[in-house]
């Protein structure tokens, strides 16, 4: 067993020693790895095995979450290179506006406006005085 009593300020150095404890509380209550016949020391070494498990355990999460961290930390700073890179800001960006034709009438007249279609006072028209005029301008 460890001798030396942590002061607390080094978590590593905690745990190791409260391990160690355990273990030699183990090795004190079940030499050569049998367990003891009273019910309330197999309680005791159950509840030391499970205490090593569950710290073993939360240390391996800890690691599996700082590598977890490190891949993203990669990751983004990978996506920062690549954004930083001269063609990935340029894409989709042209040098000089596209030229093309804008859509337009065909001839002049193909359109007919009819009077006061365009008009914005907002009069009432119902369909029989409607066809009645679009019959007379044609």
């Amino acid at each position: 067993m460890a001798t030396n009593i942590p002061d607390g300020t080094n978590p590593e150095a905690d745990l190791l020693y409260t391990r160690s404890l355990r273990v030699g509380f183990v090795q004190a209550l079940a030499p050569n790895g049998t367990l003891p016949a009273d019910v309330e020391n197999i309680q005791t070494v159950v509840g030391l095995l499970n205490d090593i498990d569950r710290q073993a355990l939360g240390r391996m999460r800890i690691k599996t979450d700082e590598s977890a961290g490190n891949s993203a930390l990669m990751a983004q700073q990978t996506i920062l290179r690549l954004l930083g890179e001269p063609i990935v800001r340029t894409i989709g960006l042209a040098d000089k506006p596209v030229e093309r034709e804008l859509p337009g009438l065909e001839g002049e007249g193909s359109v007919r406006i009819l009077d006061g279609e365009m008009a914005t006072g907002g009069t009432q028209e119902n369909y029989h005085s409607f066809a009645a005029r679009l019959n007379q301008a044609s």
